[in-house]
């Protein structure tokens, strides 16, 4: 029983907390400014993933205004473990993720650049 309501207590925050950064429009590839929690506009722009739900991949597409030491995409589960990381390529503006091998449920990703935390949104797995 505790577990149950530690999970819906985690899910609602989580929900509550991504609706309230995410800018969700009609389509999903558009690309975004991003913005931090401070306003202060930052070094990337990220789609939505698509498509969304995903069964054998998701893909993300992205510009990075400028070089950084480390650009990364991570991967969450919905209580916050990390999955998977992978490595953004400031040349490849593109990055397409295998989840057939994930869980069906819902899932995270958190963009960081230079280990700052710029975005978090969610996405579904069939």
């Amino acid at each position: 029983m505790k577990n149950l309501l530690l999970f819906l207590f985690l899910f609602l925050f989580l929900s509550a907390s991504l609706s309230a950064q995410n800018n969700w429009s009609g389509s999903n590839n558009n690309i975004d400014n991003t913005q931090n929690t401070t306003n202060e506009r930052v070094p990337i722009k990220i789609s939505n993933a698509y498509p969304n739900p995903a069964t054998e991949y998701v893909n993300f597409d992205y510009q990075l205004e400028s070089m950084h030491s480390e650009a990364k995409i991570t991967i969450l589960n919905l209580l916050g473990s990390v999955v998977k990381e992978y490595k953004l390529d400031a040349f490849e503006n593109k990055i397409q993720i295998p989840v057939h091998a994930f869980k069906s449920g819902v899932y995270f990703y958190r963009v960081s650049i230079d280990n700052q935390n710029v975005t978090t949104k969610k996405f579904i797995i069939k």
